[in-house]
């Protein structure tokens, strides 16, 4: 994609206060004082409206705005009385007007502040300033026009800001222009430059010694406020996890409580006399049946106040089929005065084994 040339008379009407423009960085003001011992300061709306189309269908999008006050600040940028044409674009190299030496965004308006160039320009600032009239200003330089979801609304990509000129009023592709706000160095930037270069060119030689003493005074406050704050910090990690480390002693605490509770209703209740290792084996195998019925009931909860009545209620539903397995571990019948205890019946129906498998859930 070619790059086009772009002449956009970008300034709307401006309503307000004209907010304090800084000067970029690298800008010596001292020195353009020496060149000019009045120096003047005019503030314009660059785009007055964020999101805004001009008269020639751009849209002034949030990266096109982005872009011409970077480059402001970057580039500063000269300003004319109106562009070069296209037959001096190549070879012309004219002395601007004026110098554009900061961009600030404020609210939904992208501003700008120039330094006006002695005679004739300054001439003419001060006759707008007196009779209250209004200048626009225009881009002036490269990039690639792109079309967007709007119909006759194009987008402005990979420009580049050769200058920012002065234009009457009339032309303003925003439909607007505005009243410049003019200042001298010494009304709005010559107080903060000379106090700031003052500043810098400080020495410790140079500052009293009860201001130097405050100074190291506010410097140790400053230390020792930061290693109070790193001090507290540190307690306060401590103290996490110092909490940390309780809360999972208090859950280990309760989760044992918790299973040992059951596991001693679950011995209480199968407390049978027994002998050998296979009726010991059938035994841990029918307490971990009855131990996981339990906790199953019981679901998410380990209350054990609860416990007591859940185990009532499996009890209830085992207590038949616990019998026959206590029986069935007790051994032989045993002879007593010569006669035989009789072994207690069983009803052994596909009935009777299915339901004593539903309860033990095999």
């Amino acid at each position: 994609m070619d790059n086009e040339q772009v002449l956009e008379y970008s300034i709307g009407e401006f309503r307000g206060n004209f907010p304090d423009v800084p000067i970029a960085a690298g800008v010596n003001l001292a020195e353009l004082k020496a060149l000019d011992a009045d120096p003047m300061y005019i503030t314009l709306p660059i785009v007055p409206n964020i999101g805004a189309v001009s008269k020639n269908g751009l849209l002034y999008d949030e990266a096109l705005v982005k872009s011409i006050e970077t480059q402001i600040n970057s580039k500063r940028p000269g300003g004319r009385f109106g562009h070069l044409s296209d037959t001096e674009r190549d070879t012309a190299f004219p002395v601007p007007d004026g110098m554009w030496l900061g961009a600030l965004r404020e609210g939904n308006t992208l501003w700008a502040k120039a330094l006006i160039s002695p005679g004739a320009a300054k001439d003419r600032i001060k006759m707008l300033k007196a009779v209250g009239g209004k200048i626009a200003t225009s881009i002036y330089g490269k990039g690639q026009y792109e079309p967007t979801e709007t119909k006759g609304v194009r987008r402005l990509v990979n420009f580049d800001l050769e200058s920012l000129d002065f234009a009457p009023p009339e032309r303003a592709a925003l439909g607007y222009a505005a009243a410049p706000n003019v200042t001298s160095e010494f009304e709005q930037e010559g107080p903060d430059m000379d106090r700031n270069q003052i500043i810098a060119e400080l020495t410790a030689a140079d500052i009293p010694a009860t201001i130097r003493e405050q100074i190291i005074r506010d410097a140790q406050a400053q230390s020792n406020t930061a290693q109070t704050i790193s001090e507290l910090r540190t307690q306060v990690s401590d103290r996490d996890v110092m909490v940390t480390e309780l809360q999972t002693t208090v859950a280990e605490f309760r989760r044992r409580e918790f299973d040992g509770a059951i596991d001693q209703r679950v011995t209480e209740l199968t407390n049978w006399k027994i002998t050998g290792d296979a009726a010991k084996a059938k035994l841990d195998s029918f307490r971990r049946t009855l131990r996981s019925r339990i906790v199953s009931e019981l679901g998410s909860e380990r209350d054990t106040d609860k416990i007591k009545t859940v185990i009532e209620t499996v009890w209830a539903d085992l207590q038949p089929l616990a019998e026959t397995v206590r029986d069935a571990l007790a051994g032989p019948p045993a002879l007593v005065s010569s006669k035989v205890r009789e072994q207690p019946k069983f009803e052994d129906t596909p009935e009777a084994r299915a339901k004593a498998r539903a309860i033990l859930g095999i």
